[in-house]
């Protein structure tokens, strides 16, 4: 779906570099939780997030998440990039998509 043949295969990684990237993972958070603090450098998230629900088949959601731990992303901002991935690709093909317009929120609603 996202390219043409197939990709690689990447050999299995050894238990001490699982280790290492489950550390340098757990440092990420440890590092990017709470408050930002006054001379933090760390960027702003500038996107309009929307929550969202989805079901996903076990094994695609091990190789989300094996694919983060070894990136040392989140979950979060790795699907967002297959999204982007994804829509950019869709687009290519068949023209620019343009939303109908705004989602109604509980506020909207009640």
């Amino acid at each position: 779906m996202f390219g043409e043949g197939q990709a690689p295969v990447q050999p299995p990684i050894s238990d001490d570099e699982y280790a290492e990237m489950e550390r340098r993972q757990s440092e990420r958070r440890f590092f990017m939780t709470g408050r930002r603090r006054n001379g933090d450098e760390r960027e702003l998230i500038t996107r309009n997030d929307v929550r969202t629900c989805m079901l996903l088949d076990k094994e695609q959601y091990d190789k989300i998440r094996e694919i983060a731990l070894r990136e040392t992303m989140t979950i979060k901002d790795l699907t967002h990039m297959m999204f982007q991935l994804a829509i950019d690709q869709y687009e290519k093909k068949h023209g620019v998509v343009v939303p109908r317009g705004e989602t109604p929120t509980r506020k909207d609603i009640f």
